[in-house]
């Protein structure tokens, strides 16, 4: 009999200590949702695949962000904003590709992480102190100005921030597709992976048009608007390849800017920056690249930096990227030399986007469709040295 009571007690404690449990369980859920938001009706699979495509655009830019900036989107719509969240006039600036529409959802969601990449960028180079892309959100919603003015978030985005954090909280752990977007049972997940690619995709062309007449330079950076549609430039006249020594280090200075080098930052944007012999280590690994025979075309030649990452152009811009084996990464890290304008110095055309050439201007660094001027060919003449001046 005492052996029964015995067991009894046990499995009472037992049965009290799974409904502790659960209370627990149920307490620690609900702290969690007051972090991140379950979105009521997901993203569809084909915008996930263009959020995991356009969150390539820069690190900061992660698929489960963007996936959340689009969900909140939604839920905070606005009348001089399309179903992405994009003005006219930053869907101006930020079009990938020539003749895209405003109803092309991948185009939109492209252009809205470019956007996003810039106004990091724009952030970091404020100073605004704090978490980057959280005050790029409220540089999105309310301006750089409103965010500048509070040193933050202002108080009429706050709730549109936070939202969109929250969101991306949820999605960040969502590691599978299930259904195309009708809203999920529990358990179901979204796939933010990237997509395997094996082959090159279609490239989108750029509008073609001449670049604007480059300002004085200015040691504090600005945003240079791509320039407006216009005729077609003329055609670059093919020029012969040069040389260049393999498994070195070089870095890259500006032809017309004898103190200033190619450098990328923490946004791993690439800029034309003020360098001496008396900047520090940390700037000079940030301006130094390894050249090797291009991935594409050994003939030419790709810059690795540190940690993997190769100097790339991405919608035009260019960066550093974690290499990736894909035939479309592979051309985009490939650049062919040619002499350049200056004497000793060399241009670099993109392997994949022929007639277009690695340019700074405004002190951003761009792949630029070749233009029959002074300024162009100045501008994107470069010299291989191994140390600063």
């Amino acid at each position: 009999m005492s052996s029964l009571r015995q067991r009894a007690t046990a499995l009472a404690a037992m049965a009290l200590a799974v409904v502790i449990a659960a209370i627990g369980a149920f307490q620690w859920s609900a702290a969690i949702a007051e972090s991140e938001k379950r979105p009521s009706t997901p993203l569809s699979a084909a915008d996930v695949i263009a959020v995991v495509e356009a969150a390539r655009s820069c690190p900061t830019v992660s698929a489960a962000r963007l996936a959340a900036q689009l969900q909140a989107n939604t839920a905070h719509s606005a009348p001089d904003r399309d179903g992405v969240g994009l003005t006219t006039a930053v869907w101006q600036r930020w079009m990938p590709w020539r003749d895209a529409g405003r109803d092309d959802r991948r185009a939109a969601i492209t252009a809205l992480a470019h956007h996003m990449c810039d106004l990091v960028g724009q952030v970091r180079v404020a100073g605004i102190p704090g978490d980057r892309w959280t005050a790029a959100l409220a540089a999105y919603r309310a301006g750089l100005t409103a965010v500048k003015a509070v040193n933050g978030v202002p108080a009429q985005v706050r709730e549109y921030v936070d939202l969109v954090n929250q969101y991306a909280a949820w999605y960040a752990k969502q590691p599978t597709l299930d259904g195309g977007g009708a809203a999920p049972n529990a358990g179901t997940t979204l796939n933010l992976a990237k997509p395997a690619v094996t082959s090159a995709a279609p490239k989108p062309t750029q509008p073609t048009a001449p670049s604007p007449a480059r300002p004085a330079p200015s040691a504090s950076r600005t945003t240079a608007a791509p320039p407006p549609a216009a005729p077609a430039p003329k055609a670059a006249t093919p020029m012969a390849r040069a040389l260049l020594p393999t498994g070195v280090k070089r870095l890259l200075r500006a032809g017309n800017f004898p103190d200033r080098y190619l450098r990328f930052h923490d946004d791993e944007m690439m800029w034309l920056d003020t360098m001496t012999s008396g900047s520090t280590a940390v700037e000079r690994a940030d301006a130094t690249f390894t050249v090797v025979p291009g991935f594409s075309d050994s003939a030419c030649y790709s810059f690795a930096g540190p940690d993997n990452r190769y100097l790339r152009h991405w919608a035009y811009r260019v960066y550093m990227s974690p290499l990736e084996n894909l035939e479309v990464f592979h051309g985009d890290i490939t650049f062919c030399a040619r002499p350049g304008a200056v004497e000793g110095s060399l241009m670099f055309e993109s392997y994949n986007k022929p007639g277009h050439y690695l340019r700074h201007r405004n002190s951003e660094v761009w792949i630029d469709p070749y233009e029959d001027s002074d300024q162009f060919r100045t501008d994107s003449s470069f010299f291989v040295v191994s140390s600063l001046s």
